[in-house]
């Protein structure tokens, strides 16, 4: 019994030490994110229709000045909304996923699509009719 009790307590102060450690390197690297990002994107409402390809984002694979750190697309209108990475060529037959629409345009129900990890161009197309997206991009 007594050996369990000093094992727990040795738990105890461990654990006690690692947050002493963890707290202050979690909370500088988010202060590092912080104080990276040098410019967001002016709000952009993009068109997206079946019949002409829209493409965001540029290709940048900088790992240092100019990579994205941010990058989300919102479907904001009624429409699903095919999109395409690293292609400008999107097709309904040609596709790597689907924007779910919302019931009315910007009633916040649209699919958000977090893009932060993909340096490449992204392409969009709806199947039929015409829709909207919301573009988000800041970048180091």
């Amino acid at each position: 019994m007594e050996r369990v009790k000093k094992h727990w307590r040795v738990v105890a102060a461990l654990t006690a030490l690692l947050a002493l450690i963890a707290f202050p390197v979690l909370a500088d690297t988010f202060a590092r994110i912080v104080d990276n990002a040098t410019a967001v994107s002016a709000p952009q409402i993009v068109t997206v229709t079946s019949t002409a390809v829209s493409t965001v984002f540029s290709l940048n694979p900088s790992l240092g000045v100019g990579r994205p750190i941010l990058r989300t697309v919102q479907n904001t209108g009624t429409q699903p909304v095919l999109y395409l990475i690293n292609s400008t060529n999107v097709s309904t037959t040609s596709y790597h996923g689907v924007l779910a629409a919302g019931q009315a345009n910007r009633d916040g129900l649209g699919t958000v699509l977090d893009l932060s990890k993909v340096p490449f161009p992204v392409s969009f197309i709806t199947e039929s009719g015409s829709t909207t997206i919301a573009v988000v991009e800041e970048i180091q």
